[in-house]
């Protein structure tokens, strides 16, 4: 055989030629690469010897005990597990005998350590001499979801006038790369996007009266000069694999009851504004009114005794002659 160069087959195996030599290259290894390789030369048969390749299936990573455990199944002798932080681990245990085709089950595991949420650790099966992977690393995504990942957010209900100030907090747990505010019932908008860069982006509407504060983790939205229009419910959602929802904030904008007009009162409240503080005067003065009305009956009787006397005796007089008229009637 003088070939020279390669021939590519399927599942990442290719065929490589040089001068009498060939060797087959397989990237990417899989568990399905599982099998007995035997050479075939034309016009010669089948060759008595095989290669046996035996792949392990990627390892399993769980936390138990307060310890992060790196489990491979059916590995053969003389390979141990990695991992891909140096923190400090325990050394590839054996935790199987050896069955009848010679494989065995490891185990390595690490104490727990919170900065795993962030930087997630990675494990993989190699050979002893840690010079060949012998089959695909897991790292420890779940760690990340294990920290429940919600949304909250805070007031549920706000009631204000035309021209107020609103302020809506949303809070979030766990890994996200976003988080909107959108109205959700009335109308359909999206208000204001705000990355885990710290880059926000409002619609047009909101634009000029919306100001953004805080991180994507406690992040206070305030809204300005507030329109009746603006009514409707206001929800944060977090950008995950779930897109997960708030509980909703319900913004209810009425009409301003003092509302000025050219820097003047409307004409009818001005005259509730009059009605009102006549009553109020009127019920103060009106103490004040009887007393001078007492203090005035009282000098009159004062300077004009003889009156009250000739009242009285023509009250009593006419009395007498009513009484004499009933005798002879």
């Amino acid at each position: 055989m003088t070939t020279v160069g390669e021939s590519h087959l399927q599942h990442g195996m290719r065929l490589r030629f040089k001068n009498q030599e060939a060797t087959l290259v397989i990237q990417n290894i899989q568990f399905s690469h599982c099998g007995v390789y035997r050479w075939h030369l034309s016009g010669q048969g089948s060759s008595n010897k095989f290669t046996t390749l035996t792949v392990s299936e990627p390892p399993t990573i769980s936390k138990e005990n307060g310890c992060l455990i790196c489990r491979a199944t059916n590995v053969k002798a003389g390979r141990r597990i990695i991992w891909s932080n140096d923190l400090p681990r325990r050394q590839t245990e054996f935790t199987s005998t050896q069955d009848a085709t010679g494989l065995f089950n490891l185990s390595s595991s690490q104490l727990w350590n919170d900065s795993f949420y962030s930087n997630p650790p990675c494990c993989k099966v190699m050979d002893e001499k840690g010079s060949q992977e012998l089959c695909a690393q897991t790292c420890y995504t779940s760690a990340i979801v294990e920290k429940s990942s919600e949304v909250k957010q805070f007031p549920l209900f706000i009631m204000a006038q035309e021209g107020d100030t609103i302020n809506i907090t949303c809070t979030t747990t766990g890994k996200s790369s976003g988080l909107y505010l959108k109205r959700s019932t009335i109308r359909l908008i999206e208000v204001i996007h705000f990355s885990k860069k710290n880059k926000s982006i409002i619609t047009k509407s909101y634009e000029n009266r919306t100001i953004v504060s805080g991180s994507l983790n406690n992040l206070m939205i305030t809204i300005t000069n507030v329109q009746l229009n603006d009514t409707d419910v206001y929800t944060c959602e977090a950008t995950t694999s779930d897109n997960l929802l708030g509980t909703g904030t319900i913004v209810v904008v009425t009409e301003k009851k003092w509302k000025k007009e050219d820097g003047n009162l409307k004409n009818s409240q001005v005259e509730v504004v009059l009605i009102v503080i006549s009553f109020f005067i009127g019920l103060a003065l009106w103490p004040l009114f009887m007393m001078m009305k007492k203090w005035v009956h009282k000098v009159r009787r004062t300077q004009n005794p003889s009156g009250s006397v000739y009242e009285d005796m023509s009250y009593a007089m006419q009395r007498n002659t009513t009484f004499q008229d009933n005798q002879y009637s």
